[in-house]
């Protein structure tokens, strides 16, 4: 039987070193109603599934797909007579196999959905807590806040230092530490948290707490009241600032917050919608498929 490999060493032959010709011609040919046309069709379906197996994609692969490629005696005389249907059947075989595929990946996207659809309205949810607290410290901190030019520079000296030498502190305390109020909120920061280091670029969402701490985005603090936020540390000269402006737009962080809710819930309706059809993906065109190769089997004799 021929194989995929036996192409590559036909060429190798050619190709080989020692070939003294700067370029070379490959011709391949094929006798019409002869048994070159199967053989070539068998190439071709133990390549792509040789192609499957090794980029994963042949999990789901019965493997009924490359016995319909296998020819009987029945098959073998119908070719040496030249009969059309073994050409049809060798294209229905070819386009049943294309839609096995895309009935497979559309099966795992509809699971996929399927998935998100139980976990969107939980992640709902949270989403709208989040909003109502932040709209809770908006409120609070109008309250509460201090205008920041009234505070002494000694006391906003006092602060800074406060916190980043808190920041140094905490590198290999596996624990957060509360350091001081401002404003009204609590500063806080995160277990092994680090110093900015030469060369690594903060990240302008929140970290990833189960990260080693050698790869986290470094450094930050939380402001914590009803909510909690991520505060990057620049420099310890500009700390008390960066925390005050936060704070002054903190609504623009609730804009935010709103439209990753907006997201949320758009997901969920596109969802909702897409799994209220039938799952039918391709198996239409899996049926029709596989009732003319059982009439082309029955007609040719194929058991």
């Amino acid at each position: 039987p021929w194989r995929p490999s036996d192409m590559v060493q036909r060429e190798g032959r050619i190709l080989r070193q020692g070939n003294e010709n700067d370029k070379v011609k490959i011709f391949r040919y094929i006798t019409k109603a002869s048994f070159d046309a199967y053989s070539w069709q068998l190439l071709e379906t133990k390549q792509r599934f040789i192609g499957q197996i090794m980029s994963g994609d042949a999990v789901m692969r019965e493997g009924t797909d490359i016995d319909d490629a296998v020819l009987n005696y029945a098959e073998v005389k119908a070719l040496a007579v030249g009969n059309p249907k073994i050409k049809r059947r060798v294209e229905v075989c070819n386009e049943l196999d294309k839609y096995r595929i895309l009935q497979r990946d559309y099966m795992e996207e509809r699971r996929e959905k399927e998935k998100a659809l139980m976990q969107l309205p939980k992640q709902i949810e949270h989403q709208k807590d989040i909003i109502a607290k932040c709209d809770m410290d908006i409120n609070a901190y109008q309250k509460e806040k201090v205008d920041y030019k009234s505070i002494p520079y000694e006391e906003q000296k006092s602060i800074r230092e406060a916190i980043y030498t808190a920041v140094w502190a905490n590198q290999n305390n596996p624990h957060p530490v509360d350091v001081l109020t401002f404003q009204g909120f609590k500063v806080t920061v995160p277990a092994y948290m680090m110093p900015r280091q030469p060369g690594i670029k903060q990240a302008a969402e929140k970290p990833d707490e189960n990260a080693s701490p050698s790869r986290r985005p470094i450094p930050y603090v939380t402001l914590n009241k009803n909510g909690t936020y991520y505060i990057e540390i620049e420099s310890e000269s500009g700390i008390t600032k960066r925390l005050n402006n936060f704070l002054e737009n903190l609504s623009e962080q609730k804009a935010k917050y709103e439209n990753v809710l907006s997201y949320l819930e758009n997901k969920l309706s596109i969802a909702e919608e897409e799994l209220s059809k039938e799952a039918k993906g391709y198996a239409d065109e899996i049926d029709a498929l596989r009732a003319e190769l059982d009439l082309l089997n029955e007609e040719l004799g194929v058991a």
